[in-house]
This record gives structure tokens, sequence and C-alpha cells, in this order.
């Protein structure tokens, strides 16, 4: 059991492209096949932090879904080629939303966009409503959130795929936080392992979350000089 608990945690990414979806944006891809394809996936995945920024700001469900779904309507079609566009998507995303917001016009037709579904969306929004900071504020907070989460499921799957799915979950609740005294002796008795080798289970699961964290962050930023600044937005976005 010691072995596999070394173990829980893979290695780097071996084969991790430098081509990340918002690099293939902002480096020249605008208006291709290729770009719009990164543009759309990114939009998918970070299509809640959007959602409860529109509720945020007083949008009913049913409008703030229609909101959702033609602002990404309106994402579809190829961007116009010449603009500046910042170096994380984040920002963009979120002055492009406001952008669109400017011509209430385009919010006539209900569209609908697969994979995202308003009545989900809604139920975890009254599941995460809480009184705190401002839309915009909130905003950068969810889409960190949505990093996390993103990073932490990428985690559970690598355990799984490992076999080691029952570890996992005894030591995710230690990713953020130091376990209290006695935890780790009463986790080794429960594993059948020795308390020295939990926590350097613990140890390698945490340095293999910063690297899955990194890698998602990666996807939003147009190059690798820009992700130490989108480290320290997410850590701000998360105190604030």
């Amino acid at each position: 059991m010691a072995s596999q608990v070394e173990h829980v945690a893979p290695g780097k990414d071996s084969q991790r492209s430098s081509r990340t979806q918002w690099s293939l944006v902002f480096n020249g891809a605008v208006g291709t096949p290729t770009g719009q394809e990164a543009l759309a996936e990114l939009c998918l995945r970070f299509g809640y932090p959007v959602y409860a920024y529109l509720r945020r700001c007083g949008h009913a469900p049913l409008a703030a879904a229609s909101v959702l779904h033609g602002f990404f309507h309106h994402l579809a079609a190829p961007l116009p080629p010449g603009g500046a566009l910042p170096p994380n998507f984040r920002q963009w995303l979120l002055e492009d939303l406001h952008r669109f917001l400017a011509h209430p016009d385009r919010f006539d037709e209900l569209l609908t966009v697969a994979r995202l579904a308003p009545a989900e969306l809604e139920r975890r929004y009254q599941a995460e409503a809480e009184a705190g900071p401002a839309p915009e504020a909130a905003y950068h907070r969810d889409f960190a959130r949505e990093v996390l989460a993103r990073a932490q499921q990428r985690l559970h799957n690598e355990a799984a795929q490992a076999g080691r799915s029952s570890l996992y979950e005894h030591l995710a609740p230690y990713l953020a936080r130091e376990p209290a005294q006695g935890t780790y002796e009463a986790l080794a008795e429960t594993l059948g392992s020795r308390p020295l080798a939990l926590v350097t289970a613990v140890k390698r699961l945490r340095q293999r979350f910063r690297e899955l964290v990194d890698a998602e962050l990666a996807e939003t930023v147009a190059g690798p000089d820009d992700l130490p600044g989108e480290r320290l937005a997410l850590r701000a976005a998360l105190v604030s």
C-alpha cells in the first residue's frame, strides 16, 4: 500500500502543447476555423461565470440565459481581424460581454447552445449565491473557482485511471488545508499504510494540483510570459 500511496499523483504532462486555446486566438488564428473552435471551447468552459455575472447584475434567470446564449451565438461568428486583444481570455470575455450588452437589440431571440443547460446553471447559482463582492469582482472569483474545479476534476480522473480513487477521496480534503493533529495516523490505520507515506502522498497531490491549475490557466493566456500575472490574478480573486 505504501508504494501506491507514494505514486497517487502522476507526473507532469509529457506532451503539453505550447499552443494553448487563447494563444491560438491571440496569435493570428482569429477568424480561422481553428481559432473559432478554440474560442468556442473556452467559452463553454467558462459559461457559468458569465451567467452568474448576469444574474448578479439583476437579470432574471430566463433573461440571463437568453443573454448568455445570444452572447455565445455572437461569439460563434468570426472575430474581426486586426483587433487588439488582451493577453488573457478572462478579461477579454468580460469586456466583450459589456460590448454585447450595449446592444440590447441582439437579445430578441432566445438562442440555445449545446452543452450549456440554463436550469443547471441556475441551480448552481442558487446553491452558490451569497452576499459578497460586486458583480465584476464576483465574476473574476467565479472564473478562478472554475479553473480550480477543472484542475481538481482532472486530478480526480488521474487517480481513478490509476486505480486509486479511494486513496484520492481520503486525501483530497487536504489539498488546500493542513489536517488536524492525529489525522494522518487515523488515515494510516484506515488505509493500511504509514503516516509518513501519507504525508508524502499529500505533498505529491498538492504539487500535481498546482501543475494542473497552471495547465488550466495556461489555456486562457496568450503565452508563458502571461501566466505569472494570471496566477496572481487568480489568487487575488479568490481572497477578494
